[in-house]
């Protein structure tokens, strides 16, 4: 088509810290990316991801099974393997249970 399009979850990101483990009594091996805020309408809100909140923390520990370590993981995945349109499914820690939400990807918007 002439340009680039990647593929968009419309997330805001943190890390995984010994504070952050220690608040939301996490395990110990509990790896990912921490999602601090989701954008309303966009694909992760509808795949069912939830803002932090002082008593929950969603984590997004795999895509289609992958194991992801951190956001930088993550959007090199997101670039290479998916396309906008397209459903992935996002493995999520949250309270103790591990979810497994289907996302539709849509294009990153422009800046």
């Amino acid at each position: 088509t002439g340009r680039v399009r990647y593929s968009f979850l419309g997330i805001g990101t943190g890390s995984i810290t010994l504070d952050l483990i220690e608040f939301y009594n996490l395990p110990d091996n509990v790896r990912g990316i921490v999602v601090e805020n989701v954008s309303p309408g966009l694909p992760a809100a509808n795949g069912g991801l939830q803002n932090s909140t002082r008593s929950s923390v969603d984590i997004i520990t795999a895509i289609d099974g992958r194991p992801m370590r951190d956001f930088d993981e993550m959007i090199g995945y997101l670039a290479i393997n998916t396309v906008p349109g397209q459903t992935v499914t996002l493995t999520v820690y949250r309270a103790g249970q591990v979810l497994n939400l289907p996302v539709t990807l849509m294009e990153r918007p422009a800046r």
